[in-house]
């Protein structure tokens, strides 16, 4: 049987007329914000009854920068009442995390299309900000020059 999430999620990326790349029940896709192209992953649990959207970057933070892009992100995800960013402690990338959890909630391709929107807008949102503080040493008001 077809998962429900999964079909839903299909149906939604139809909707916002997104070409996408399906490898089980993961999506892929490139979205144009206004500074850049962002790539998204949306993740599909079935079982667990969640969808996760993430919002990749495509922005990096070099080691020496480690320190202010974590501070940054703390800030932003106090703040936050959906969602949260994340840092990849391996190759320093940083994204936008929604959650969706449906607990046994109906599935539509509104709240796909929700997710996916708003982990887009949140990167879109900050995106000049996190561009500043990797590449221009500037954002982070607590830290030493």
């Amino acid at each position: 049987m077809e998962n429900l999430i999964t079909t839903t999620v299909r149906d939604a990326l139809k909707e916002l007329e997104l070409n996408y790349q399906e490898d089980d029940d993961v999506f892929e896709f490139c979205i144009k914000i206004e500074h850049t192209n962002v790539t998204v992953k949306v993740f599909c649990f079935e079982e667990e009854e969640i969808l996760i959207a993430v919002a990749f970057s495509g922005l990096y933070a070099p080691e020496d920068r480690m320190d202010a892009v974590c501070h940054w992100i703390c800030e932003r995800n106090i703040r936050s009442k959906i969602g949260n960013y994340n840092v990849d402690a391996e190759d320093g990338e940083v994204s936008f995390r929604i959650s969706c959890p449906l607990d046994g909630g109906a599935m539509n391709a509104d709240i796909a299309k929700v997710a996916v929107l708003n982990a887009v807008k949140r990167m879109d949102d900050d995106y000049l900000d996190l561009l500043k503080l990797l590449y221009f040493n500037e954002g982070c008001h607590n830290e030493n020059p």
